[in-house]
C-alpha cells in the first residue's frame, strides 16, 4: 500500500540541523583558536623578613611558573685576607633549613633540613649542568675534570680527578680558583627555582587563578655560622642582606575563554605528589646495631633516603661544610669502613640479607632514584685512596681532604607497592664509626593529595 500525499509531505517538512548544532570538530575548514600564552612577572618584596625567616605572599591570578626564583644575597662579611663561598655542592641553598608553602593555612609541602637533603640531589646533577649553569644561578660548583700533566710529554698522563671550576690555570699551579664573581665578598644575587624548594611542581603548576584562599611561601634559614665556607681564619659569621631577598614570580595566562573552560572542567581538581618526612637521631660511636622506627604507618612510602653528618665538621677550610653524607672512617689506605643495613616494612624485609658492599649500596641508590649519580668511587666511600683524586687543591684545600667519602648517601625504593601497616618503617643499620657521634637522617618519600574544590585546598596523605 503506497504512502498517502498528505503523508509524504508530512516527511519532508524535517528540518535540517541548524549551524550551532553541528560541532566545530566535524565542520570543514580552519577552525578558530587561540593558544597564545602571556606570562606576567611580578617581583614580590617579603612581608616579613629577618635573619631567621622571612614569607611571601602570591597574587591569585594566573597559573604560578614553577621555575619562578627567590633572590638570595649576603652582606658583605669582615673576611681580611680569606675568602668566602657558598658550599660548592649545595650553593645559595646552604642558607635555608626549611620551606613550606601554604594554602589558606593548609600545609602542601615542607621540606625541612632542606639544605642536607640538596646535597643527596646534588649527586644526580650532570657536569655539564654544574658548570654551565649551576655555578652562576645558586653558586653550586660540584663538576668534574680529570687533570693531565701535560709537561710530561705530547699525550701527557692523568693526575686524577678534580672539581672543574671553569677556570684557566697556569700548568705550573697546583691551586684550582674558584670564580672572583662568586665570592661572598662581592655581594653577588643568587636564586633557587621554586621546583628545587619543592619538587612536585616539576611535574606540576598551581593555579592560582582558580584559588578563594592566600598562598604563602616562607624560607626558615641556617644558622649564621652555616651558611658559606672561608677558606682559612675564624668560623664565618655572615648576614642575610634583607634588602635584596625577593621572589620573582612568574604567571602564565592563557586567553580567558581557555582559562574558564579549565577552571569549569577541573571545578574537582586533584594533585597528586610526593613529600619527604625527616626523622633524626644521633648514632652513638661504636659498632652496635641500631633498630629505630622512622615512621611511615598507614601511609604509601615510595622511597627512603639516609645519611650520617659529623657533627664536629666546620666551614673553615671545607668546601662541603656539614653538607655531607658522610662515609664511616676509613680501616685502611683503600679500604673504608662498613655500613650494614636492611628495611623491614610490614613484616619482611626489603633484602634478603643486610647489604654490606658499598658498590651494592651506590647500586641501590642509583636504582632508587632512576639514574646514576655523578660521584666517584672515592667520593662515595672513600675507597680507592686519594691517588684516584689529583694532587690539587681548590683555593688550597686539598681535594682528597674534602673528597673522601662525602657523598655517601644510601636511598632504597620500596618495590612492593603495599601501604605501611601500623608498625611504621623499621631502618635497621649497623656503623663502624671509628669511635665518632654522628647524625642520622632518614628521609621518607610519601604520596600526598591535595584536592582543590571550590577554590580551596583539602590536604590529605595518600
Amino acid at each position: 500500500m503506497e504512502p498517502s500525499a498528505k503523508a509524504v509531505v508530512a516527511s519532508s517538512n524535517v528540518s535540517a540541523p541548524s549551524a550551532s548544532q553541528i560541532p566545530d570538530m566535524v565542520k570543514i575548514g580552519s577552525i578558530p583558536s587561540s593558544t597564545v600564552m602571556d606570562v606576567e612577572t611580578s617581583m614580590l618584596e617579603p612581608v616579613q623578613h629577618s635573619q631567621t625567616s622571612c614569607r611571601f605572599v602570591l597574587e591569585n591570578k594566573g597559573i604560578l611558573h614553577s621555575h619562578s626564583k627567590i633572590v638570595l644575597s649576603l652582606t658583605n662579611p669582615s673576611l681580611g685576607s680569606e675568602k668566602g663561598f657558598w658550599p660548592i655542592q649545595v650553593g645559595c641553598m646552604s642558607a635555608i633549613s626549611r620551606c613550606r608553602l601554604q594554602s589558606g593555612g593548609k600545609t602542601l609541602m615542607e621540606q625541612t633540613d632542606f639544605n642536607h637533603l640538596t646535597s643527596y640531589e646534588s649527586m644526580f646533577l650532570s657536569n655539564e649542568h654544574n658548570k654551565e649553569k649551576e655555578i652562576f644561578q645558586n653558586g653550586r660548583l660540584m663538576a668534574h675534570k680529570f687533570a693531565y700533566d701535560t709537561q710530561a710529554g705530547p699525550v701527557g698522563s692523568s693526575l686524577g680527578m678534580v672539581i672543574d671550576t671553569g677556570m684557566d690555570y697556569d700548568l705550573g699551579n697546583t691551586v684550582y680558583p674558584i670564580p672572583s664573581n662568586i665570592e661572598v665578598s662581592t655581594e653577588s644575587e643568587f636564586q633557587i627555582s621554586l621546583s628545587d624548594l619543592f619538587p612536585f611542581l616539576r611535574q606540576q603548576q598551581i593555579p592560582l587563578y582558580m584559588l578563594k584562599e592566600q598562598v604563602t611561601l616562607t624560607l626558615e634559614f641556617a644558622d649564621r655560622a652555616e651558611r658559606i665556607w672561608v677558606t682559612g681564619g675564624g668560623a664565618p659569621n655572615v648576614d642575610i642582606d634583607t634588602s635584596k631577598t625577593r621572589f620573582i614570580a612568574d604567571y602564565q595566562f592563557y586567553p580567558g575563554e581557555m582559562m574558564d573552560a579549565f577552571a569549569r572542567q577541573n571545578a574537582d581538581l586533584t594533585l597528586t605528589y610526593m613529600v619527604y618526612r625527616l626523622s633524626k637521631t644521633s648514632i652513638d660511636a661504636g659498632t652496635d646495631e641500631k633498630i629505630r622506627n622512622v615512621g611511615g604507618n598507614g601511609r604509601i612510602v615510595t622511597q627512603i633516603i639516609s645519611g650520617l653528618e659529623d657533627p664536629s665538621l666546620t666551614f673553615v677550610g671545607n668546601p662541603l661544610g656539614k653538607y655531607q653524607g658522610v662515609a664511616p672512617g676509613n680501616v685502611s689506605a683503600t679500604q673504608s669502613g662498613e655500613i650494614s643495613l636492611n628495611v623491614k616494612y610490614n613484616n619482611h624485609l626489603l633484602y634478603p640479607e643486610d647489604v654490606v658492599n658499598f658498590a651494592q649500596h651506590q647500586h641501590n641508590t642509583a636504582q632508587s632514584k632512576g639514574m646514576v649519580p655523578f660521584v666517584s668511587r672515592f667520593e662515595y666511600s672513600g675507597e680507592g685512596g686519594d691517588d684516584s683524586v689529583a694532587d690539587r687543591s681548590l683555593e688550597g684545600v686539598d681535594f682528597d681532604t674534602f673528597l673522601d667519602g662525602t657523598f655517601c648517601w644510601q636511598s632504597h625504593r620500596l618495590n612492593r607497592n603495599e601501604r605501611v601497616n601500623s608498625r611504621g618503617i623499621e631502618y635497621q643499620t649497623k656503623y663502624n664509626l671509628n669511635s665518632v657521634i654522628r647524625t642520622q637522617r632518614v628521609w621518607l618519600e610519601m604520596a600526598r593529595l591535595a584536592k582543590l574544590q571550590e577554590g580551596k585546598f583539602m590536604v590529605v596523605d595518600a
